[in-house]
């Protein structure tokens, strides 16, 4: 009985068998209902996150693939001056113009069944796998077509999101585009090196030519380099270029593109890469083109663009910029500049590096060259450190006091249109006293001295001031103003600002105005007479194309008569008496130019600034020299500073610096000959007796009759008999109602000064130059 009730207490081994089965059952169940959960979620997830991937791909334009294009400015003659770009240099180039080699050598390099795959290959993914997993080789199965997928239109990172964006754009891009347009992209596109993006640009940074000239060798190189530009680039290491210059060629062998022999003459060709030394490189690419920057900005502008689309359309929109600059002629003139202020300028300093309180070395010099016939910039240098100074000296107007570089424009030249005056009119220098008899004689001339009666040719030939100052006071403020306007200069003030104006002697007939000249502007108004009268309107631009190939600007030339041609005849004849005779004479002894030529000198009081304006039958120039402001130089004798040199006038240097450069711009180029091949119509030339400006009589002993040019119907009509027999000086008579007032129109009374100080408005000295 105990027994039998201990078996129906314990369970049947039948009955254990089954529970376990039972439990089992369970554990099973629950497994499959939780790996379906799983699974569904995990189909869930997944296709949510593929749809979330597909739904957050980045729009993108299917008519066109497209980037940033550097735009590039070139000179006259279509030499390349700078480029304009904002974080990528680039040039796109279409696929005709990119070598086959270069193209089969990407290919063998990144994507051999470019032209095969619709923008995945999986043959290739399966290689680049099985040999990165080997350990043979890393290696990415990435197409040409997902870099450009990349590249245009997605986030450079590693997400799985990405990479399933990338295969549908990629399937969107070959549904889009052909394989070339695809191809041209990416060779468009391609981060270079250095600042080159794209084919193009690489051809120039790594071997200074046209991607279409790019030979097997050069080619295989660029292919090599592409994964890692900056590692491998030649300029870094060219054993490491080298090395992924021979893995591309034996690639390109093993895919059929070239033959073992065409291999093996590319490896043994030598690489010749670019010079990129400073040698050649001129200040043209800041000056200038800085300038000629803000001229397309403003031309934009005008367009209707707005100043931040008209910037983006400069810095990115791959601009061609054809302008006036001729890199000869830019680079003769900062020979010549830098030559001339060495050696006779910056080796006299006691301080050769003197900066002033702005960090700019002094003295500062500009030079400004233009095209006689069209009034196009040829030249421009706006300072001597163009990577330290924004100031363009050149264009910009910083108080340039001109001197009397300024006498043609307001004196000489409105003397002769005037009629009043000839070339041969006597006009006596000896001291004068505008400041009244008890103070000392102003204005003087630079040297102390007076020469007595002498012709107006001689004045403008040695730079008098009292002559220059009658012959204003006489022929009147008003004509002088306007002559000078007329002839394109529009810095002068008639209106008082802060109790000074230009309406005085002491401004237009020795040259100290109140906000001084333009260089830009000195070498227009010279060019006007050089032109024959003909002013040109200055410009830069001659036409700007887009990446299209579209001509959005295209220059018309702009030009009126300013003088007769007569008159402007005259005045050219003047102009030659310096440069032969007179205070420019070192255009030929120290400049070592012997042909036409003609000009002015300028010299501020105490030697602060200097001038040289003039011209050859080709080529306007203006050259500046001078102290930013009174804080730094040589201490004058007003107390103040900005003097040049210790002693003496430094126009020389000015008139040396025109020789010289026309000297080296003419080394390069045909030289004119002369001004004039024949006299106007209304001009004659007579002999005359140049001490009493009359015309020469029998008894004018040889020295004193030279012969003279006059506008018909201002020649002299009295034969000299100076000479013949003795005269006496005849009492003047006066006749009632000769007496002249100063109220006379064209007689207006000048404003003078009370003493020489006050004879420079705006300034801290008067503008009092001589010899210059």
């Amino acid at each position: 009985m105990v027994t039998e009730t201990k078996r129906r207490s314990q369970p049947s081994r039948r009955a254990k068998k089954k529970k376990k089965i039972g439990i089992s059952k369970r554990f099973a169940q629950i497994a499959r209902i939780t790996f379906s959960v799983l699974l569904i979620a995990a189909v869930l997830f997944g296709g949510g996150f593929f749809v979330y991937s597909v739904a957050t791909i980045p729009p993108y334009d299917p008519g066109k693939l497209d980037f940033d294009a550097t735009s590039k400015v070139y000179d006259i003659n279509g030499e390349l001056i700078a480029n304009l770009h904002g974080e990528e240099n680039r040039t796109p180039v279409s696929l005709d113009r990119i070598p086959w080699e270069l193209q089969k050598a990407v290919l063998a390099m990144e994507d051999n069944r470019f032209y095969e795959h619709h923008g995945f290959d999986f043959r290739g993914i399966t290689r680049a796998l099985f040999r990165t997993l080997t350990g043979r080789r890393l290696e990415g199965g990435s197409t040409i077509t997902n870099q450009v997928a990349k590249m245009a239109f997605l986030v450079e990172d590693r997400k799985l999101s990405r990479k399933i964006q990338e295969v549908f754009v990629s399937l969107r891009l070959e549904k889009d585009y052909t394989k070339d347009e695809i191809l041209e992209f990416y060779l468009n596109r391609l981060f270079m090196g250095g600042s080159a993006y794209g084919m193009q640009e690489a051809a120039m940074y790594y071997f200074g030519k046209d991607v279409s000239e790019l030979n097997l060798a050069e080619s295989a190189m660029l292919a090599g380099i592409i994964p890692a530009p900056n590692y491998y680039s030649p300029y870094v290491s060219m054993e490491r270029a080298k090395s992924k210059q021979k893995e591309t060629l034996n690639n390109m062998v093993r895919f059929g593109y070239i033959s073992e022999e065409e291999r093996q003459a590319a490896l043994e060709q030598p690489i010749v890469l670019a010079n990129r030394s400073q040698k050649n490189k001129t200040n043209a690419s800041s000056y200038f083109v800085s300038y000629v920057r803000d001229q397309v900005i403003k031309i934009l502008q005008d367009k209707g663009y707005s100043l931040r689309e008209a910037q983006q359309e400069v810095f990115t929109g791959g601009l061609t910029i054809n302008t006036t600059l001729d890199l000869r002629m830019q680079r003769a003139a900062e020979q010549g500049m830098e030559e001339i202020l060495n050696r006779y300028l910056v080796s006299k300093l006691a301080n050769k590096e003197e900066r002033n309180a702005q960090g700019i070395l002094q003295p500062q010099s500009a030079v400004i060259l233009l095209d006689v016939k069209t009034g196009g910039v040829r030249a421009m240098i706006g300072g001597r450190e163009p990577a330290n100074d924004k100031h363009n000296r050149a264009v910009q107007l910083l108080k340039q006091q001109p001197g009397s570089a300024i006498k043609p424009l307001t004196v000489f030249g409105p003397a002769i249109e005037s009629g009043k005056f000839t070339a041969a009119s006597i006009i006596v220098d000896e001291p004068i006293y505008e400041n009244g008899p008890e103070n000392p004689p102003y204005p003087v001339n630079y040297s102390g001295t007076y020469a007595g009666p002498v012709t107006l040719r001689y004045a403008i030939q040695q730079s008098l001031n009292v002559p220059a100052w009658k012959i204003g006071k006489e022929n009147g403020i008003t004509s002088m103003i306007e002559f000078a306007k007329r002839l394109g200069i529009t810095t002068l003030v008639e209106k008082p600002i802060d109790g000074h104006d230009d309406r005085n002697l002491a401004a237009l007939a020795i040259g100290g105005l109140t906000h001084g000249v333009i260089p830009i502007e000195m070498a227009q108004a010279f060019s006007a007479i050089a032109n024959k009268g003909v002013l040109n309107e200055t410009f830069t631009i001659s036409s700007i194309i887009d990446s299209r190939g579209q001509v959005i600007y295209e220059y018309r030339p702009q030009q009126k008569v300013v003088l007769s041609e007569e008159v402007a005849f005259i005045l050219n004849s003047l102009l030659e008496n310096p440069v032969n005779h007179g205070t420019a004479s070192s255009v030929r002894s120290l400049g070592g130019y012997h042909g036409p030529a003609a000009g002015k000198t300028g010299t501020t009081s105490y030697n602060r600034e200097v001038w040289f304006a003039g011209y050859t039958p080709d080529i306007a120039a203006a050259i500046y020299i001078g102290h930013d402001s009174n804080t730094t130089g040589y201490k004058a004798g007003d107390g103040g500073y900005g003097r040049l040199l210790p002693e003496g006038s430094s126009s020389y240097i000015t008139s040396a610096m025109f020789g010289k450069i026309m000297s080296n711009i003419y080394a390069q180029m045909p030289a004119p000959t002369e001004f004039y091949s024949s006299m106007p119509e209304n001009v004659v030339k007579l002999a005359i007796d140049r001490k009493t400006g009359l015309l020469a009589g029998p008894d004018c002993p040889g020295e004193n009759i030279i012969e003279e040019y006059f506008i018909v119907g201002t020649e002299p009509q009295e034969v000299c008999s100076a000479h013949s027999q003795p005269v006496l000086p005849e009492e003047p008579i006066e006749e009632p109602g000769d007496e002249i007032s100063p109220e006379e129109p064209g007689l207006e009374d000048p404003q003078q000064p009370l003493d020489p100080d006050d004879a420079n408005p705006g300034e801290d000295e008067p503008n009092i130059e001589p010899n210059g």
